[in-house]
C-alpha cells in the first residue's frame, strides 16, 4: 500500500473522529474522492471500500506485534470471515 494514501486515511479517520464499526465512506462523493486519489497514485483497479479494507487489514497484519487474535478481531469488526480477511492482506515492501 502506498504510505502517502495510508497516512491520508489515518488523518481523515482522526479528524472526523471515526470509530471502529462506523462507516468511513458515508456517501458516493467520498468514494469517488478515494477512487480519484488511487488513480493519481497509480492504483487503477478495485473499489474504494476494498482499498480501505486492504490498507487497514494490511496495517494490522504487518505490524510488528501482530497476532492471529488481532486478525480475527478486525475481521469481525469489518463484518467478514477470517477467510475473506486473508484476501485483503497485502505484504508491505521491506523497509530499507
Amino acid at each position: 500500500m502506498d504510505a502517502e494514501l495510508t497516512e491520508y486515511l489515518k488523518e481523515y479517520i482522526k479528524v472526523n473522529k471515526i470509530k471502529v464499526g462506523e462507516y468511513l465512506i458515508k456517501n458516493k462523493n467520498m468514494s469517488d474522492t478515494i477512487s480519484k486519489m488511487k488513480q493519481k497514485l497509480g492504483y487503477l483497479t478495485g473499489g474504494a471500500v476494498n482499498f480501505i479494507r486492504q490498507v487497514r487489514a494490511s496495517d494490522v497484519r504487518n505490524s510488528p506485534n501482530s497476532t492471529p487474535k488481532e486478525d480475527l478481531k478486525l475481521a469481525k469488526q469489518m463484518n467478514h470471515s477470517l477467510e475473506s480477511h486473508e484476501h485483503y492482506i497485502r505484504k508491505h515492501a521491506p523497509k530499507k
